[in-house]
Order: C-alpha cells, then structure tokens, then sequence
C-alpha cells in the first residue's frame, strides 16, 4: 500500500511523522509545514491582487512565510504575514528627513506596515495632528486646515485569512504527500 494513501487528516500526518526516526522528524515536519505555507502564501498574492490592493507592489512583495524560532516542543510552525519596518532586513529603502525640532526621522520607503488595516479593517475614528499642530488638506485644490477629523474607517480587505480558508485542504495535501516522499525514501 502506497504511503500516501494511509496519510489521511491531520491525525494520520502526525502518525506518519512518527513513524520517522527522531532525528528525521524534526527536518521532515518543517520541510511539510514550509511546503504547507507557501501554498496558503502564493493564495494570499493571488487574492491581494485581485482585491486591487497592489499599487507600488510592496504588499505583494513582502507577504512572506517565517520560521518561528522558538516553537513550542514537538511543534513545526512557520507564520505567514507581512514583512514591514525593520523586518524589511537589508534590502529595504530608507530615507532620512529632518523634523521641526531638529531630531532626524528614519522612514522606510515602500513600506507595506498598512497591511494590517487592510486585513482587519478599521473602526471610525477620530484623528489629530497631534502636539496642538493643525493638519492640512486639500479639498477641490483649496488648503483646509483642521485640528481635528473623523476618520470613517475602512471595511476589511482579507487576504490571508481567505487564503488560508480556500487552500487548508491543499496546503494539508502538499504536506502529506512530503511527509509520504520521507517515508518511501526511508522504506527504499
């Protein structure tokens, strides 16, 4: 009987990996559970895309699986989310301007640290300048000035719960059949 066809269900993947040896188990769950993220990954662009959410393209560029680095016992987990800020690493664009009070501002260009209201959305809320300053607008090409606005909020736009909900099962598929390559290897 072909190994894949006894894997079946989470509790099935989980018996498979135990059939391992130890010191192959560990490399084969994080090989399965990173094959398993980047299906649920490449499900997360196709949706932001056709959501329109791509204008510079860092969203897109930056939706990323990572490793965790201290996983509870017994577990293989990677997360999937949004690079943004200084998990950007060294490839990121930074520009540096100076504020009013003569403190320097370290800005990373293209930045997608929005991805989160997006997922989410946002609650109506209101928004300030901030330190009694007024903020400016430009309403039908005349500068309005207000201390004090109401932001309406914005409706959520998911893309990785979606993908997540669309590719579970073909994530858990890819994830079997990985752990079904170890053991047939193993069985060779």
């Amino acid at each position: 009987m072909a190994a894949n066809n006894v894997i079946q269900g989470l509790q099935g993947f989980n018996s498979a990996i135990a059939t391992l040896k130890d010191d192959m188990q560990k490399k084969v769950a994080f090989s399965a559970a990173l094959i398993g993220a980047n299906v649920i990954k490449r499900e997360a662009k196709s949706i932001a895309l056709t959501k329109g959410l791509r204008q510079t393209g860092a969203l897109l560029n930056n939706i990323a699986v990572k490793r965790e680095t201290n996983p509870p016992l017994g577990v293989a987990q990677y997360n999937l989310g949004v690079r943004h800020g200084r998990e950007l690493g060294s490839k990121a664009k930074v520009a540096y301007s100076l504020r009013a009070d003569g403190s320097i501002r370290k800005t990373y260009v293209d930045d997608p640290f929005y991805w989160w209201y997006l997922e989410f959305g946002t609650k109506p809320h209101d928004e300030s300048g901030g330190g009694g300053r007024r903020m400016a607008f430009d309403v039908a090409g005349q500068p309005v000035f207000s201390m004090k606005v109401r932001n309406p909020g914005i409706k959520p736009l998911a893309f990785i719960g979606p993908a997540f909900e669309n590719k579970s099962d073909e994530a858990l598929a890819a994830m079997t059949n990985r752990v079904a390559e170890f053991i047939q290897k193993g069985a060779a």
